[in-house]
């Protein structure tokens, strides 16, 4: 069974609420989800162990999801990054796009759009672990 570790972080807990109900609906994986609700508290969690996904909203009180997205770059390199934000700024986008996110979607999109942003960025994980495990070392 494939398993993820994902955090979820927004200032808004009926964000997360949604998100964890859409995650909830992903059967033959296993999840181990996270929440937090400001980027300070996301660092303590991304300071304890690695994080496979990370879905965060851009404005929040103290950090943004933008320095979030910068730190947690630092500790886990291979952490895909999914931001959900309510704003369409072209310069938001592009700004997360720069610290490699692999998605960039308004939490206006239909719930459908986002899970499956969610699940092809967990196939992406999959495929990512299946070429690292298949590329052995020179002797």
């Amino acid at each position: 069974m494939k398993y993820y570790r994902i955090l979820l972080v927004d200032d808004e807990p009926h964000i997360i609420n949604m998100i964890m109900r859409l995650l909830d609906s992903i059967e033959n994986m296993e999840l181990d989800i996270y929440y937090a609700y400001s980027a300070v508290d996301a660092l303590d969690i991304i300071k304890k162990g690695r994080i496979d996904l990370l879905i965060t909203d851009i404005q929040m009180p103290g950090m943004n999801g933008l320095e979030l997205l910068q730190q947690i770059n630092l500790f886990w390199s291979g952490t895909k990054s999914i931001v959900l934000t309510a704003y369409p700024e072209f310069h938001y986008a592009y700004e997360v796009f720069q610290q490699n996110a692999s998605g960039y979607l308004l939490k206006t999109e239909e719930k459908e759009v986002i899970l499956k942003t969610i699940l092809h960025t967990l196939e992406i994980i999959d495929q990512e672990r299946q070429m690292s495990f298949s590329i052995s070392p020179q002797q």
